[in-house]
């Protein structure tokens, strides 16, 4: 699975509150690192074979049964810079341009 860690920036405060209202904690323009799925997919031959003929199944569902059996299920992370989006046909026809500098 690849993964990018991208910074999500907050120009609020960010509270956490806890049961009956509770103040927990607070941080001042928070900010916090998460990592994006982008929905690219390397997997083992074997994992085909966990795979039934004519039943649909999303990755979700598979790497879940994959980690349950107790096998390894790996992530690879990359920079937002050494990714191009193209799961929109606008972020698509942007980059086509930008690698050919081309004009359709």
């Amino acid at each position: 699975m690849v993964l990018c860690q991208t910074k999500y920036e907050d120009s609020y405060g960010v509270v956490e509150i806890g049961d009956q209202g509770k103040l927990l904690s607070m941080k001042e323009k928070a900010g916090a690192f998460l990592f994006d799925q982008y929905r690219f997919y390397v997997v083992e031959p074997a994992v085909i074979g966990h795979l039934q003929k004519d039943v649909a199944i999303g990755f979700r569902r598979l790497l879940r049964g994959c980690q349950q059996r107790g096998e390894r299920v790996g992530v690879y992370t990359v920079e937002e810079d050494q990714w191009l989006d193209m799961g929109q046909i606008e972020e698509m026809e942007k980059w086509r341009k930008m690698l050919t500098g081309l004009e359709m």
